[in-house]
């Protein structure tokens, strides 16, 4: 098991809003649209977004990538920030 895998495991441990807020974020939502979805300010979700990132040491792209490899797809959601050369 890599490190990268070992951290998207990380997202099990975490409260049962905060995992909300993580699938969201793995499935490439924007933190205004996750706010919305959840009923929360905008602001809630960056904190959230904080506790996921620092629980699994990724960031945010290499989140949406490992979390849609851990669920079996490969294509990048479309608010996944591109990765330059």
């Amino acid at each position: 098991m890599t490190s990268e895998r070992a951290g998207i495991d990380a997202v099990d441990r975490l409260s049962p809003r905060v995992r909300e807020c993580a699938k969201h974020v793995g499935n490439g939502m924007c933190d205004k649209e996750i706010a919305g979805v959840m009923g929360v300010s905008p602001g809630v979700v960056i904190l959230w977004n904080k506790q996921i990132y620092k629980a699994t040491g990724l960031t945010r792209y290499r989140f949406i990538r490992d979390w849609n490899r851990k669920r079996g797809e490969t294509v990048a959601p479309a608010c996944a920030p591109k990765e330059t050369a």
